[in-house]
């Protein structure tokens, strides 16, 4: 079952779908994100053209706001190609010492110094789209 039969089939064990996104994900909509990630899918299949790189981005950042199970590694690398992609370099200092998550985050960003954003945003949508297939 992949994840997005998952959900639905946690969805229509709720009896209020409302309690359910709320309850389970915060404030993303689990319909939302699904939409968005079908309609994506189906541009994908329709071809390269049809969706612009950022719309496939955008999307693909919503429908990772229902990611669960992600290592500590693929979060990281999700964190510095979206903030590669949006940022560019990094140009802040590094977290105090005992800021190991925060030192960990800056370590990751500060890796991939020099890609372009378009490049990062590809990457960003090719990993999240294999993670989310898991």
């Amino acid at each position: 079952m992949g994840w997005r039969d998952h959900i639905k089939q946690e969805a229509l064990l709720c009896e209020d779908e409302e309690e359910f996104e709320e309850d389970q994900y915060g404030l993303l909509e689990v319909g939302e994100a699904l939409t968005q990630l079908e309609a994506l899918q189906a541009a994908q299949a329709a071809g390269p053209t049809t969706a612009s790189l950022e719309d496939r981005f955008a999307a693909v950042s919503e429908a990772v706001r229902t990611l669960r199970g992600a290592s500590n590694d693929d979060k990281l690398r999700l964190y510095s190609l979206y903030k590669q992609a949006l940022e560019g370099d990094c140009a802040t200092k590094a977290p105090g010492m005992f800021d190991f998550a925060g030192a960990a985050k800056w370590k990751a960003w500060k890796s991939l110094a020099g890609t372009p954003a378009p490049a990062a945003m590809e990457q960003y949508v090719t990993f999240a789209n294999e993670l989310l297939a898991r």
